[in-house]
């Protein structure tokens, strides 16, 4: 069983202004893009030696970019649109993502909330991803069903709250149905062709 650590790239049509801060957003773009290259090496890994190696350097970048996100929020409190444009935001989103302090993201997680019902970077997906991570890892069930493992060849979501009603709450965040994104993270992760899933 593998579990799945997400290359979980939100996609949205930033619009073009001038940060606050464009140091700052600079660093966190830097940031995200260290993040995604690691995460698609590791789903890319041919071997289980280059999968073990690719995971432990995907770790130490990871805490590396947890170290430097919690200075960031300490200095300027969290990043708004105003101070890094919403790709900014989205970019630290992801730090918080991928942090492995399970306190930390619960902590940032009303903040992700705030920044997406004020349109800041943050979108449904990505408040429902961190509202899961969250949720699994505090040892509760799931919300939005975002979150699986890879289970002899197919993707297995862990346990969700009120299953039967959970394409309404996707629906509502913009998200596509569960089986669908099933089909997402199986083609996305080398597990299955579906023909009807275009990635790219």
């Amino acid at each position: 069983m593998k579990f799945i650590t997400g290359l979980f790239l939100i996609f949205f049509s930033f619009g073009t202004w001038a940060a606050e801060n464009e140091d700052l957003k600079a660093e966190l773009l830097a940031m995200l893009k260290v993040d995604q290259q690691i995460r698609d090496q590791h789903i890319k890994a041919k071997t289980p030696e280059d999968e073990k190696r690719l995971g432990t350097e995907m770790s130490q970048i990871d805490s590396k970019n947890l170290i430097r996100i919690k200075q960031i929020i300490k200095e300027f409190g969290w990043p708004t649109s105003k101070l890094v444009d919403a790709e900014g935001v989205n970019a630290a989103f992801i730090m918080v993502q991928h942090a492995s302090d399970k306190s930390f993201q619960k902590e940032m997680l009303p903040h992700i909330e705030k920044a997406f019902n004020n349109d800041e970077g943050i979108n449904g997906e990505a408040f429902a991803l961190l509202t899961d991570r969250v949720r699994i890892r505090h040892g509760e069930k799931q919300i939005y069903g975002t979150q699986a493992n890879e289970e002899n060849g197919e993707m297995v979501f862990l346990p969700i709250e009120d299953e039967a009603n959970v394409d309404k709450r996707r629906k509502a965040m913009g998200m596509p149905p569960l089986a669908f994104y099933k089909k997402i993270l199986e083609e996305a992760y080398g597990l299955k062709d579906h023909p009807d899933v275009e990635l790219n």
